[in-house]
């Protein structure tokens, strides 16, 4: 295992992105060095064995999370090995359509970790894991505090086995989306359109499409839902009349994307621009009934409910008059 004095490093095994992300982390003490702090971070003379330790502990989990395909079950029994005497894991579950999100927290003395993980039906087709270190040195004897870059770079850049990315000189962090399972769960539940063929398809005024729709299976796409305004997106395909897309997204697997393309196709049914088919009609009412997590805007305060059914009254009227003020 790995011990760390300043001065002194002694390296555990190496990943095989170690000399990726250290040249990485080359580049962003380069510039934080620049930029955020000339005068040199003061750095501690050493960390605890046994913090250390419960560091890698988590890393060794995370590099078995980014490298297997993985059942929830499987999930849940890795997990149990990390129920240290300093470690701590909380699970979360949160289901968005045939998506659900597994979520977990886990907490040692020197790092906070979430790990989510989204699955289409039983196959698990995106991570997207964020490592906060918990390692804050300051900038000069009395300036700001930043995270241990020094030890970022020691330790988590050449332990994790995938490429690292630090965000705001703080969170490390780690996505990965698994395009084969997708294929697998698109051909395993052919009652939902997942628009993979469209992912890469798109370019110029239209390349934004190509991200909206891969963005449906990142975690944390649960739905955000204000009664006052329409969904920007959804509001830009109507204005390009880019329609059989939305009739589509009626179908998608993210629960999300699904009540959006429902008003939409409500608000084009009501004003003449399309005319509603029967199995459209048929899913309307299935997504109504649906109890996917919703997070409700209301007045700056959000609120965790469980489907549409469960917001307050939106009648077809309030639905189209929020996208005719989106639209006019």
């Amino acid at each position: 295992m790995l011990t760390i004095t300043y001065g002194r490093v002694c390296f555990g095994q190496q990943s095989r992105f170690a000399v990726r992300n250290a040249r990485y982390m080359d580049s962003v003490r380069q510039l934080f060095d620049s930029l955020i702090c000339k005068e040199g971070l003061d750095y501690p003379k050493e960390y605890g064995k046994n913090e250390i330790k419960e560091i890698e502990s988590v890393i060794h989990v995370v590099n078995f999370f980014l490298n297997h395909d993985l059942s929830e079950d499987r999930i849940d029994s890795v997990t149990s090995g990390l129920q240290l005497d300093n470690i701590h894991v909380r699970k979360s579950r949160v289901k968005n359509g045939l998506l659900h999100e597994i979520k977990l927290e886990v907490k040692t003395r020197l790092l906070y970790s979430e790990l989510t993980f989204e699955f289409a039906g039983n196959f698990l087709v995106s991570r997207n894991f964020t490592l906060r270190p918990d390692m804050n040195v300051r900038c000069g004897k009395d300036g700001f505090r930043y995270v241990d870059l020094k030890l970022v770079d020691t330790l988590y850049a050449r332990q994790i086995d995938y490429p690292i990315t630090l965000m705001y000189w703080h969170d490390i962090l780690l996505k990965k989306t698994d395009r084969n399972n997708l294929v697998r769960a698109a051909h395993a539940y052919p009652d939902y359109r997942f628009g993979l063929d469209r992912f890469g398809a798109a370019s110029g005024k239209d390349e934004w499409i190509a991200g909206f729709l891969r963005n449906q299976f990142d975690p944390d796409s649960v739905c955000y839902y204000s009664h006052e305004l329409a969904d920007k997106h959804f509001v830009e395909l109507i204005r390009t009349g880019n329609f059989t897309l939305i009739r589509d997204l009626l179908f998608s697997p993210n629960y999300g994307y699904a009540i959006n393309a429902m008003e939409a196709m409500i608000y084009l049914s009501q004003t003449g621009q399309v005319t509603l088919a029967n199995s459209e009609l048929a899913c309307i009412e299935a997504l109504k009934k649906d109890d996917s997590r919703i997070v409700e805007e209301r007045s700056d305060v959000e609120y965790n409910i469980d489907g549409y059914k469960a917001l307050d009254k939106v009648s077809t009227d309030d639905i189209v008059r929020k996208y005719k003020y989106a639209i006019r």
